[in-house]
């Protein structure tokens, strides 16, 4: 009779080849444990009570799940010294001779034991925690992009993964062939795949021979490499609150919020692509200030340069004369003032910059291109994506994109940036790698024209140079 630690549990062997085990404060009979072929003689828990050790006539001592009542190991000692411990699932460890004491029976055959399950690793496991894992690995992978239904889209030829498993990663296959395995269960595979989809199964097999497997389909898409570098990127960037000669007794004609886009805008442009970035900020933005700055940009561009006009302040546009303008912040009512449209195209002419754009959040800042929208936006197919940029990059060109088309705006609406503002930042964040303004602009199009009347719009400029190009973005 032996004990639990708690005093709980009490375990008796008895001459039936059994032992039992016994709640004690009712004096209940829980369960039997049945293997002996002869009277079991000794009975222990071990120092956590969560096994019971038996001895018998049958000179085996067995090892038992408490809980369970399954039989988790026996350990056979023999008269000339050797030694076997043995796991129901064939599982064994030996003396230097105790192998001659194991037949392995097959049908009307009888072998020696030696090419079966010598597994020490297992039967350790076993002994240290009492039970036979009968549970697969979990596969996991790591891919470069995401697992959607059963598809992986990947932009390198390895695969990798973790094979995760209680008792230890034996093994890891992919298509059939061994993948690298670390201890932890970390597999890498080196793919031979042609590009599109192709079938693959990775199999686990733990320590125990449990295997688990996991199919799909991979898509293979080399990563494009990144657009040829050419020219530099620069940025003019104006931004006007203040107009203090323009006064109208109905209205307070200083803006709120184009100082913040302007800033909010250059420094994105600086931080997030490389760009060199001028500002003008209220009394800095005269009529001769942003002429001024203009020019001398236009006029230092190399022909592989790129260059960037953002302009946040009032516009105004004269029906009669179908002429727009930009109004500086020292506007008077007198127009002779302000910035007339051909003014800016008629610069570019001079200009030997590869592309141009103007964005401009204002009033009535699509008649500065006077045509018609540039053209629809289109998404390319990611196998010739990488041309298409180079393509559009190569090509010079000469692009107006205005925040409300030919007509009014409005100064507010995104979390202290106009509405047309907020949607260009957010997408100059969001937005990954090399991309397009027309791109662009079909993501701050959704934005603006999902929340208000107001319809942003893309334009080339006519007769300053535009050759079907485009203003490529490139993220660093």
């Amino acid at each position: 009779m032996a004990f639990s630690p708690d005093g709980q549990l009490a375990l008796s062997g008895s001459n039936d080849h059994t032992l039992k085990l016994w709640d004690v404060s009712s004096g209940r009979q829980i369960r039997t444990f049945q293997g002996h072929s002869y009277a079991v003689t000794a009975v222990a828990f071990s120092p956590d009570g969560q096994l019971a050790l038996s001895g018998s006539a049958d000179n085996t001592t067995r090892l038992w799940n408490i809980k369970t009542g399954e039989e988790i190991a026996q350990m056979v000692a023999f008269e000339d010294g050797e030694w076997v411990t043995i796991t129901p699932q064939g599982y064994y460890v030996a003396s230097a001779g105790g192998e001659k004491y194991i037949n392995v029976r097959i049908g009307n055959k009888v072998s020696g034991v030696e090419p079966y399950r010598n597994r020490p690793d297992l039967v350790k496991v076993v002994l240290q925690t009492g039970e036979i894992d009968t549970t697969p690995p979990r596969i996991v992978l790591h891919p470069k992009k995401r697992l959607i239904r059963d598809e992986l889209v990947i932009d390198t030829h390895s695969l990798r993964g973790q094979a995760i498993d209680k008792s230890g990663v034996a093994s890891v296959s992919v298509n059939g062939q061994a993948a690298s395995l670390d201890k932890q269960g970390y597999f890498t595979f080196e793919l031979q795949l042609p590009l599109g989809e192709n079938s693959v199964q990775i199999a686990a097999t733990d320590i125990f021979d449990n295997t688990a497997h996991k199919n799909f389909t991979l898509s293979f898409q080399p990563k494009p490499k990144p657009v040829e570098a050419s020219g530099k990127y620069h940025a003019l960037v104006i931004g006007i609150n203040r107009y203090p000669y323009l006064k109208d007794p109905r209205f307070d004609l200083n803006l709120d919020t184009a100082v913040n886009d302007a800033r909010s805008v250059a420094d994105i442009l600086q931080k997030n692509y490389g760009f060199t970035v001028k500002t003008l900020i209220n009394e800095q933005a005269t009529r001769s200030g942003i002429l001024r700055a203009y020019r001398q940009l236009l006029n230092k561009a190399t022909k592989d340069d790129h260059l960037l006009i953002y302009y946040a302040g009032h516009g105004y546009r004269h029906s009669k004369m179908d002429t727009a303008y930009w109004l500086p912040a020292d506007a008077k009512p007198d127009e002779d003032t302000w910035i007339i449209a051909d003014r800016i195209t008629g610069y570019m002419k001079g200009s030997d910059a590869k592309n141009i754009l103007i964005v401009a959040d204002s009033c009535y800042a699509g008649g500065i291109a006077k045509t018609r929208n540039y053209m629809p936006w289109w998404q390319t197919d990611k196998s010739t994506r990488q041309r298409f940029l180079k393509s559009m990059k190569q090509e010079s060109s000469r692009i107006l994109i205005s925040s409300g088309g030919d007509h009014p705006v409005f100064d507010s609406g995104g979390d202290g940036h106009s509405i047309f503002a907020q949607a260009f930042i957010d997408g100059l964040r969001q937005t990954n790698g090399a991309f397009t303004a027309e791109e662009l602009l079909h993501y701050v199009k959704q934005r603006v024209a999902g929340t208000s009347d107001q319809v942003p719009e893309i334009y080339f400029i006519r007769n300053s140079g535009h050759r079907g190009g485009d203003f490529v973005f490139e993220g660093r």
